[in-house]
């Protein structure tokens, strides 16, 4: 797996987390309306899902704390920004106040660093 590979994985799971919220919100809907007050069906599909939250953010936790890693406030900025707050390219560097193309190379260079990181890790 690449450095950009294995930091996407919470970028990819931002969305996952949104879509199991709302469905526990349509599981409580569908609870209520069968006349059930959040019968034992309903807390164990709850539970099920929080679960699954869980380890959603465990893997969060674990792209972000590779990210404070980097000695370069602004190289982590970068990575925070795509992988944490799923912002887009072109957000980022407007946010950031740089060009563009400027960005891309500091991210290539952010995922060197991340490279050398996760194979640190493994050691």
């Amino acid at each position: 797996m690449t450095p950009k590979e294995w930091l996407e994985r919470g970028f990819k799971l931002n969305g996952e987390i949104e879509q199991l919220k709302i469905a526990k919100d349509k599981a409580k809907e569908l609870s209520q309306d069968s006349g059930a007050q959040e019968n034992e069906s309903y807390r164990e599909y709850c539970r099920l899902l929080f679960r699954q939250i869980d380890r959603l953010l465990q893997i969060n936790k674990e792209v972000a704390e590779v990210i404070s890693m980097l000695d370069d406030s602004l190289l982590r900025t970068i990575l925070t920004a795509r992988y944490i707050n799923c912002s887009t390219w072109s957000t980022i560097a407007e946010d950031m106040d740089i060009d563009q193309r400027w960005l891309y190379r500091l991210h290539k260079k952010a995922l060197d660093i991340v490279g050398a990181i996760l194979i640190e890790n493994e050691k």
